[in-house]
């Protein structure tokens, strides 16, 4: 906590730590988290497991989500599809994000811990620091979320996006993703304006982007652990765990 230690005893109250995931993947939105954890060491030690998720196992990452939602005076989602991806690039449609995680706080942060690099979107006092999942509790905890959140995303969207295998790879450009992009052709939740195949040879069109469909039927696709509501509004009601069923 030494991050937000500091943060306060430059005079903020409510220093929120804040991560993306999916910045990289080929299909879906990126997906960021904020996290503003006490001032309480008595709470704060109840969160000894939480790490950079990357270094976690997907059994892990779920188990520590209740013990930060509970240690956490306020945290939320936020997301960029990946339409607004192609229109805005991935670094401003990250920072957006970013913006809207937490802007649904339910505390206002008066200053922010972001992993890596400045949010230029948000005007408020912050601090970017390089290989934050790794070094700030408040950032570590908001990728862990970040990344429970998308995964639980992608593995609902597989089922109504067949052939792809979003829930194995999450997105991301592995051989078989690839593989699907090039037999079927991308998908209305794919980044478009991303070498999709791999050889940045054609670059497509792209006319008349708007935001991804929300399907008929979604909050009964997104009902293992996730409702369409929380899917679209950035809200953290509801969230998968080991003990529900996945798909």
């Amino acid at each position: 906590m030494a991050f937000e230690h500091a943060a306060r005893r430059a005079g903020a109250r409510h220093p929120a730590g804040v991560d993306e995931v999916g910045r990289g993947a080929l299909a879906g939105p990126v997906v960021s988290a904020a996290v503003v954890l006490p001032d309480d060491d008595r709470v704060i030690d109840g969160l000894a497991g939480v790490r950079d998720s990357k270094t976690l196992t997907a059994a892990a990452r779920l188990d520590l989500v209740p013990l930060i939602r509970a240690a956490s005076l306020a945290c939320a989602i936020g997301q960029a599809s990946a339409a607004e991806v192609d229109r805005l690039g991935v670094a401003r449609a990250t920072e957006l994000s970013m913006c809207r995680a937490l802007g649904a706080l339910k505390v206002h942060p008066d200053y922010l811990l972001v992993d890596g690099y400045p949010n230029r979107l948000d005007p408020r006092p912050q601090r970017a620091v390089v290989k934050g999942d790794r070094l700030v509790l408040s950032i570590a905890a908001a990728s862990v979320l970040a990344k429970v959140w998308r995964d639980a995303y992608m593995i609902a969207l597989a089922s109504r996006v067949p052939g792809y295998g979003l829930d194995r790879h999450k997105g991301y450009g592995t051989d078989q993703h690839r593989a699907a992009i090039r037999d079927r052709g991308p998908s209305a939740w794919h980044r478009l304006s991303w070498d999709l195949l791999g050889t940045r040879k054609v670059q497509p069109s792209l006319p008349g982007l708007g935001l991804e469909p929300v399907w008929p039927g979604a909050g009964a696709a997104l009902g293992q652990g996730l409702r369409a509501a929380t899917l679209f509004s950035g809200r953290t009601d509801d969230w998968p765990s080991r003990r529900e069923p996945r798909r």
